[in-house]
């Protein structure tokens, strides 16, 4: 059976690349991937790097194995991604080369490169560490220097140049090249020829690109001889995967591109992949040729070394971190395969002079399961990761929020409006204003999915609160809860009478708010709570346990778009705002007041939606002072707020709606 607990995470030697060794990284251990370089000697400006591997240690295949970013950077100065080791694609999925005498034979085949060819081509891809030294470097040979063989070589002198040689019968050498090719990094070589052409017949592609140089041969070449990858003296020094041959076919400019990107429809008569990690790599054609590693070429199962822990590892090209692709599909990682993974730390030149670092809770992992497997929903790994389910798709859903509902005739109209039409459902608090089973009895039919914040009547009247706890599961009154790609922060503003004091929630909601600062499945953040913010002259004070001051700044530091209120009985609405520590309530500063806004302009959105039912026509509450701040203020209808997320999550168009379905003060907020 498939237990996500056989997913576990190692050290590299030194963490510095190399082997994978026996120490297993410890996911409640803080710096530990970096414990050479403590707080003390960390510094800004600087970028540190670290590699360790990933494990399958059970009996089973792990199918569909996910990776991703998950939280772990700890300040807003540093910042935190990962990579692949470019060496091993993941899994051993390419041979290593000494450039002195090793090569892969793929044998003499009369039905492949050993017999007449008027045309043909092959491709492979290729990490050179060494060229242009003074030695030409054999990367592909049909017959070495014989007539009527045919090789591909990285030049001995020009930089960057790659050749493409067929010698004729009567061993006149002809020459295609290219110099794009790079040291250090993959590159995709393409070498086509045909001798129908009227010209260019002989011509050498790297990475889907035609080279500078190209030949024309009109001869039909017949060789019977090894094929060797590399060969036996001075050869290529490097590593190599994806050896593809095809006889009888040429390929064209457009057609190398698709082989670049392994969309070329017409099939290898000779594909090694190089994926075996042991043994000999074998043709995925034939199921039977084989490739033979001859004087030492071997399966590369290490990462690449660096020096110490600045030096950034060779042939990255894609780091991953917010922002970047969220999810890696790995595929199928085999029983005892691993794979190394780095870690790079990026401290911004104008971080504190003391920022805290703490590279633990960077990954989080997922896997499908086999056959004969039962699922996991996530792993605990190495490293500190978090566990838990992919990121979602983001799919388009809709939200209703509301509060101070009651339990009168305008409640009922509420929830039949409701009921059915939206997939989340998110109260203020102040439900019953009596005992609580009125309303927990109405209320159900919106579960399951419904959160909620608790409010001053929860605690007044009969019963207490403990009745609303068990109606939505809470063990506490504060919690963060994720839906679609929403993070929802419910705060407890009754700083009089929930014996949790704001500062302590702020302190829970900055934690919160690190630990998914890199989740790359949040694309929004929501904060809930009772007692309203902004203005003077409402019924109920704005800003009564200063929640302004605690966390205004907070959330705007940490991209949260809203925060929804109740407590007074009429809908308010604010422009996109920033904190004014020189009058936070009635003053703070606008960023933007029109719509489309932007999750990224700096400021939040404040809603007060105390409309449920409790009161209604004229008992609803005077409203604020309209200060610059105020985008909508009503206190003419019985409704909630509505939250529609289309463009796959990243537009949220909002809002108030009556208990008729008639739409108010209608605003857009893009991701």
């Amino acid at each position: 059976m498939v237990d996500f607990r056989d997913l576990k995470v190692y050290h590299s030697t030194s963490d510095l690349g190399g082997a994978i060794t026996a120490t297993q990284l410890e996911s409640a251990s803080p710096n530990a991937l970096l414990p050479d370089v403590p707080r003390s000697a960390i510094l800004t400006g600087e970028t540190y790097y670290a590699c360790m591997f990933w494990k399958n240690t059970g009996t089973e295949d792990f199918d569909n194995l996910k990776i991703w970013l998950s939280s772990g950077t700890p300040t807003e100065y540093t910042s935190i991604n990962f990579a692949f080791d470019p060496l091993l694609t993941p899994f051993y999925g390419t041979i290593k080369f000494d450039g002195v005498n090793d090569y892969v034979n793929c044998g003499n085949h009369a039905t492949l490169w050993s017999q007449s060819l008027s045309k043909f081509a092959f491709a492979f891809w290729i990490f050179p560490t060494a060229g242009w030294d003074g030695n030409d470097r054999v990367v592909v040979s049909h017959g070495g220097a014989s007539a009527s063989g045919f090789r591909a070589i990285i030049d001995s002198a020009n930089t960057g140049r790659i050749r493409f040689l067929i010698k004729s019968a009567s061993s006149v050498t002809y020459t295609a090249y290219s110099d794009d090719l790079v040291l250090n990094k993959w590159n995709h070589v393409t070498c086509s020829y045909d001798n129908s052409l009227a010209s260019d017949n002989l011509v050498v592609y790297v990475n889907g690109i035609e080279g500078e140089n190209t030949d024309n041969l009109t001869a039909t070449i017949n060789l019977s001889a090894d094929l060797t990858l590399s060969e036996a003296s001075t050869d290529f020094k490097g590593y190599m995967r994806e050896f593809k041959f095809w006889h009888n076919t040429e390929i064209d400019n457009a057609e190398a591109l698709l082989v670049y990107a392994d969309t070329f429809e017409t099939e290898p008569s000779y594909h090694l992949p190089m994926k075996e990690g042991t043994g000999s790599p074998k043709d995925s054609v034939s199921n039977t040729k084989t490739g033979a590693l001859t004087n030492g070429a071997d399966w590369n199962i290490e990462a690449q070394t660096t020096p110490d822990r600045n030096t950034e590892p060779r042939g990255i090209e894609q780091w991953y971190g917010s922002g970047d692709i969220p999810t890696v599909d790995i595929g199928t990682q085999g029983s005892g395969d691993y794979f190394p993974t780095w870690v790079r730390l990026v401290v911004e030149p104008n971080a504190a002079a003391e920022p805290v670092r703490d590279d633990s809770g960077i990954f989080t992992i997922n896997f499908d399961v086999t056959k004969t497997g039962t699922g996991s929903g996530g792993s605990t790994g190495g490293g500190g990761s978090t566990g838990g389910n992919p990121p979602p798709t983001s799919p388009d859903y809709k939200i209703a929020i509301f509060g101070d509902e009651g339990c009168e005739p305008e409640t009922n109209d509420l929830i039949n409006e409701i009921k059915g039409k939206y997939d989340m459902y998110v109260s203020v608090g102040d439900h019953a204003y009596e005992s609580a089973s009125c309303w927990t009895g109405d209320f159900d039919v919106l579960k399951p999915n419904f959160i909620s914040a608790y409010g001053n009547h929860e605690y007044e009247e009969n019963g207490g609160i403990s009745p609303y706890k068990s109606f939505f599961g809470d063990s506490k009154t504060y919690y963060t809860q994720k839906f679609e790609n929403i993070l929802f922060m419910v705060i407890d503003t009754n700083d009089d009478k929930s014996g949790v004091d704001l500062a302590a929630q702020r302190t829970f909601m900055v934690s919160e708010l690190q630990k998914y600062k890199n989740d790359t499945s949040i694309t929004w953040k929501i904060a809930v709570m009772h007692h309203p913010w902004f203005g003077s002259g409402g019924k109920h004070t704005a800003n009564e346990f200063d929640q302004i001051q605690k966390f205004h700044k907070l959330f705007t530091d940490n991209k949260v778009s809203f925060v929804f209120t109740g407590h007074n009985h009429n809908w308010q609405r604010s422009f996109q705002v920033a904190y004014n520590p020189s009058d936070p309530r009635d003053n703070p500063t606008v960023i933007d007041n029109t719509s489309p806004y932007s999750r990224n302009a700096g400021g939040l959105i404040a809603v007060v939606t105390g409309t449920g039912g409790h009161d209604s026509g004229g008992g609803l509450y005077s409203l604020p002072d309209g200060g610059s701040w105020a985008a909508y203020l009503n206190k003419s209808h019985n409704g909630y707020f509505e939250i529609i997320a289309t463009s796959n999550g990243q537009t949220l168009t909002c809002s108030f709606v009556d208990n008729n379905g008639e739409k108010f003060s209608t605003f857009v907020i893009t991701a």
